[in-house]
């Protein structure tokens, strides 16, 4: 921003990297600028690629309000492309679309149908009910997945499940997200028959394994923290159950002196050697290491205020004002999570947005009301 030209330059130059990261910052300083013909040779370029795509979005999200005025509006009125960008990026910034949601819906651009069915589920339509249970029948699986998790969001538990339960039970981009709603919408006694059925798949997938692993903590019951205790001696699954035991117990292994330092010789992701060809980022890189003999002689004292068959989350019943201290306390995974909880707990509860830069978010909390409330 302070070196102008030159600035816009280097954004220009670095775009050749084809990264979602390249693509937020020349997008975001497009926007800042309000530079018309820049904003338009980002979307074009955008519209090629999936993974400057993210940071084109990421770009909508982040900067103000004023930045996008004129900007949001040609979008909705433009191709299916720029009017799925137009639909997220109102999304994330809490403003109703309007009659445009209503026809992106039936449109027959299936990542519009897609991204309208996401922004329904982000902005609390629950008018659009009648639309995603039509879309549980979508030929595309993008859209079927979308349509069932605004059907549930919105209250169903009935038509969405079997839809919602044929991408957890799959390793599809939307297993893990499908699971996470589908925990937390079921009763405690169905949550233990399906990750039970899960662990046979967990023994033969990786994939599944992490998905059971963290499902646990989703489902909330004391039941199995002994479990989860048990596989914080693998060095694969440890941080995660660590995690798990946490967002079921509310504990937090640092602040009460519960973990312990990273194994020697870990290999955690990309480092400063070129020739290594690992670029994958360690996805339990932000979780705590927890020390297994240590949380096991703090739950061999605690265990007694923590009822089996019960559901917890980070500590307490899943009501709505423990939703909203874990928004404002709880670490990114755990506040995510008392979004969802609030979406299920009141359906037509618009979708916190956890992603939103912080200020925005502290505003919003600070203004929040739920139907009901």
């Amino acid at each position: 921003m302070l070196a102008g030209d030159e600035g816009w330059n280097l954004c220009e130059q670095q775009l050749a990297i084809g990264g979602a990261g390249e693509m937020f910052t020349a997008m975001g300083l497009a926007l800042e600028r309000r530079a018309t013909d820049r904003i338009a040779a980002l979307l074009e370029l955008g519209e090629s690629s999936t993974e400057m795509r993210r940071g084109l979005l990421a770009a909508f999200g982040w900067v103000s309000t004023d930045c996008l005025k004129g900007v949001v509006k040609g979008l909705l009125g433009s191709t299916p492309y720029r009017r799925a960008v137009g639909l997220a990026c109102c999304a994330m910034h809490q403003v109703d679309p309007g009659p445009a949601l209503t026809a992106a819906v039936e449109d027959a651009d299936s990542v519009l149908r897609a991204r309208a069915f996401r922004a329904a589920v982000e902005l609390g339509r629950i008018d659009m009910l009648g639309p995603a249970y039509a879309a549980l029948r979508d030929g595309d699986a993008e859209v079927r997945f979308w349509g069932a998790n605004a059907a549930l969001a919105m209250g169903d538990r009935d038509a969405s499940i079997d839809v919602i339960l044929t991408f957890a039970r799959s390793e599809s981009r939307y297993g893990q997200c499908a699971l996470g709603w589908l925990l937390k919408s079921r009763s405690i006694a169905w949550c233990r028959e399906f990750l039970s059925a899960m662990a046979s798949s967990a023994e033969k997938s990786s994939e599944m394994k992490r998905r059971l692993v963290g499902g646990c903590g989703v489902a909330g019951d004391p039941h199995y923290v002994p479990w989860l205790i048990g596989q914080m001696s693998d060095d694969r699954w440890s941080r995660l159950a660590g995690h798990a035991f946490s967002t079921i117990t509310g504990v937090d292994l640092a602040a009460n002196l519960l973990d312990r330092q990273a194994p020697k010789g870990l290999d955690q992701g990309p480092n400063d050697d070129p020739a290594d060809q690992n670029v994958a980022m360690d996805k339990d890189d932000a979780l705590n290491w927890p020390d297994r003999q240590r949380v096991e002689e703090w739950w061999q004292a605690h265990r007694s205020a923590y009822r089996p068959g019960t559901r917890y989350f980070v500590g307490g019943e899943p009501t709505r004002d423990r939703c909203l201290a874990v928004l404002k306390d709880g670490d990114q995974s755990q506040r995510v999570a008392a979004a969802e909880y609030l979406c299920v707990l009141a359906p037509g509860t618009r979708l916190f947005p956890t992603s939103a830069p912080t200020w925005r978010q502290q505003r919003a909390l600070a203004a929040i009301t739920y139907p009901g409330s």
